[in-house]
């Protein structure tokens, strides 16, 4: 990853469909600029259809991202997509966001 790169830390109630995710992110680098990419993300994900699907294909590493999911799963992560995560944008390159895990206290179960 690049460390030119935008990196939030996702806190409870970081889910993109909650009104007040936004608020729950806490922004580790770039600090200088404010939170409109991390706004633009959680705007773009709560899209349906076609425009969701065009949105994940041009704004989303999937690859990474699929990784990261299968990885939760398979290690019974309980609490990494409300809270317990970092979102990462390769602000420089591709634009691209992926999550990344932080906090494994729930891993395999409590």
């Amino acid at each position: 990853m690049d460390p030119d790169g935008a990196y939030y830390k996702g806190g409870p109630g970081s889910k993109y469909d909650n009104p007040l995710a936004l608020a729950s992110y806490e922004k580790k680098t770039r600090r200088d600029e404010d939170k409109s990419d991390l706004a633009a993300l959680i705007t773009g994900l709560q899209q349906s259809g076609p425009a969701l699907e065009n949105f994940l294909f041009d704004n989303i590493n999937l690859p990474a991202q699929i990784n990261y999911m299968a990885t939760i799963v398979v290690s019974q992560n309980i609490d990494a997509s409300d809270k317990n995560h970092y979102v990462y944008r390769d602000s420089e390159g591709t634009g691209e966001w992926h999550m990344t895990p932080w906090d494994l206290d729930l891993t395999f179960g409590p």
